[in-house]
């Protein structure tokens, strides 16, 4: 028999409906699902600056891949967004005026996270519907490089003057704040990339210019696509159809010619 430990959920949600309909192509199905669940990016080379961990950075840029390929929810595209993350102390500091010294959420106090802390790295956070609603406002969002926890909304950078050139206020801004709090990476998504679900992430590693990380338009991120679709069906209750659509799913990949069932393992 197999075991799915229960901190895969989607991993652990297929093998629910596969119990429910002795899913008999599931142990060859398998290796198509776990890709499908585990599709992340992986940014090997170190973050940018000591205030910033390893797998917070990735998850970051996974997070941002999600909202670039899924959305904001209900069919609602997100108009493009940029995650700062680095040492948000000192990215929230404020001057005797108490005025930001770097930047400031133009929500004040009433932004998302003054007293509420989700980490990036945390299960379903994708999910996590005041994380959803900051990709929708402007501004930026600020994460804690060292815990994780979403510390800012709606942050505006107050100084842009060392920033790029070379592109718009979102593109010299980004620029500009990855260069100051002792080194920040920051992940810019166009509303041209949020449109089409698919494109090059700009990522500022404590630079003025950006290195581009793809979010792809390939079989693997169509699978997690119906993945995603069959979970949100099971959790509203449709389990008929949430079973038909992995079904449906699995058979389709398992008829594959061998180069491309190879290209979707890879």
């Amino acid at each position: 028999s197999l075991k799915v430990p229960h901190s895969e959920p989607a991993l652990h949600m297929f093998f629910t409906f596969a119990a429910r309909v002795n899913f008999k192509l599931l142990p060859a199905a398998l290796p198509q699902v776990i890709c499908a669940s585990t599709y992340l990016i992986n940014l090997e080379e170190p973050p940018p600056s000591p205030y910033i961990e390893h797998n917070i950075r990735n998850a970051a840029l996974s997070l941002a891949r999600h909202v670039v390929v899924f959305g904001v929810g209900e069919g609602e595209r997100a108009h493009g967004f940029t995650l700062i993350i680095g040492n948000a102390n000192r990215l929230l500091e404020v001057d005797r005026d108490g005025d930001g010294e770097i930047g400031e959420s133009n929500m004040g106090s009433e932004q998302y996270f003054e007293h509420y802390h989700p980490k990036v790295t945390s299960e379903g956070i994708e999910r996590d519907r005041k994380v959803v609603a900051a990709f929708k406002e402007d501004g930026a969002i600020v994460i804690d490089g060292r815990t994780g926890e979403f510390r800012s909304m709606n942050y505006m950078v107050s100084d842009i003057r060392k920033g790029d050139k070379q592109g718009g206020a979102r593109h010299k801004a980004a620029s500009a704040v990855a260069q100051l709090a002792g080194g920040c990476e920051v992940i810019k998504a166009s509303e041209e990339i949020t449109k089409q679900g698919h494109g090059y992430l700009s990522v500022f590693a404590g630079s003025k210019r950006p290195s581009k990380v793809q979010v792809k338009d390939d079989v693997m991120t169509r699978l997690q696509k119906t993945e995603v679709a069959g979970r949100y069906l099971f959790e509203a209750g449709q389990y008929d159809l949430s079973i038909e659509v992995l079904r449906t799913m699995l058979e389709q990949n398992l008829d594959m010619p061998r180069p491309q069932r190879a290209r979707v393992l890879r």
